[in-house]
């Protein structure tokens, strides 16, 4: 019984974690280019790197 409340509580703290990944994740895609494009040009590289990523 206590080994299946765990699971339970495990499962449900993922679900949690997953959503506010989901949320950050949203949330710096939307201001990814503001911030990239605010970067200095010496950054070019850097911005290259993370779009081959995204």
């Amino acid at each position: 019984m206590a080994v299946s409340l765990v699971f339970v509580g495990i499962e449900a703290g993922l679900q949690v974690l997953d959503g506010i990944y989901r949320l950050l994740k949203s949330e710096i895609e939307r201001h990814l280019p503001l911030i990239l494009w605010g970067l200095p040009p010496f950054s070019r590289h850097c911005r290259r790197l993370l779009f081959q990523f995204v």
